[in-house]
């Protein structure tokens, strides 16, 4: 039988039991694993012929939604208003359900106006150096430069989660921080040493996450900040975040 289709006493029956692989956001997106409600999300996977309802979680239960595509190995639907961050699952037209995904979908409200109220994240004296969209070899700066002395202090800018704390070769030691209660996603380069803080754990707002430096590909001692609306490298974008830091920075 076409599709592999198995014969039953009755008819012709689903070639198999639903197989979540992967969700990922397609439209409304805020990243690949996170999305918006009113997103379109897609639900790879194995045997999806028959799939009828992809199930998010809500804050009173099981939230199902309809399809906007189906085929064997895919299928679209859309986030309902009210779902929340959970592992989605698929059910069939006779009621089977899948595996839920291996990994989470993030759901966030969508991007709201950048806050006007935060803790400046360098903490001593500092000047400012360069900005967003200054020319860079092969691309431009993609957020500011706050020059001040090695070892100067470092905090969070807001409460949020770490979502990266590492090294890279141009960024040096570095930080992600993903705002709570937004999509937004500070990121701090260039530490004098590794982070204070850890991947998956929790910052308070004005909390010391590490000191300045000049790890990386850096001249000179000075913190390079971004703000993205959206995931950092994961569908966000960059914006100039000078406006923010000035009016966060008590000796404006």
């Amino acid at each position: 039988m076409a599709g592999g289709a198995q014969i039953s006493g009755g008819g012709v029956s689903a070639p198999g039991h639903p197989l979540v692989q992967r969700v990922v956001c397609k439209t409304g997106c805020l990243g690949r694993r996170k999305a918006t409600p009113g997103a379109v999300i897609k639900v790879k996977g194995e045997f999806l012929d028959y799939v009828q309802q992809v199930v998010f979680r809500g804050t009173s239960g099981p939230m199902p939604a309809g399809l906007t595509y189906r085929s064997a190995s895919l299928v679209r639907a859309i986030v309902p208003p009210g779902a929340v961050t959970s592992r989605p699952f698929v059910v069939d037209d006779s009621g089977a359900r899948s595996n839920r995904s291996p990994r989470k979908l993030t759901i966030r409200p969508a991007p709201v106006v950048a806050p006007s109220t935060g803790v400046f994240p360098v903490q001593g004296p500092h000047t400012y150096g360069d900005g967003f969209g200054a020319p860079r070899s092969g691309h431009t700066h993609q957020g500011q430069d706050v020059l001040a002395a090695c070892g100067t202090p470092l905090v969070s800018v807001m409460t949020g989660t770490i979502q990266y704390a590492g090294y890279q070769s141009a960024a040096g030691n570095y930080v992600v921080i993903d705002n709570d209660g937004t999509a937004d996603d500070f990121v701090y380069m260039h530490l004098a040493t590794p982070a204070y803080v850890k991947t998956d754990g929790v910052v308070a707002a004005g909390q010391q996450i590490g000191v300045v430096g000049e790890t990386g590909d850096a001249t000179g001692c000075h913190l390079h900040f971004e703000y993205w609306q959206g995931d950092w490298f994961g569908g966000g974008q960059p914006i100039d975040p000078l406006p923010y830091l000035k009016a966060w920075d008590p000796t404006s």
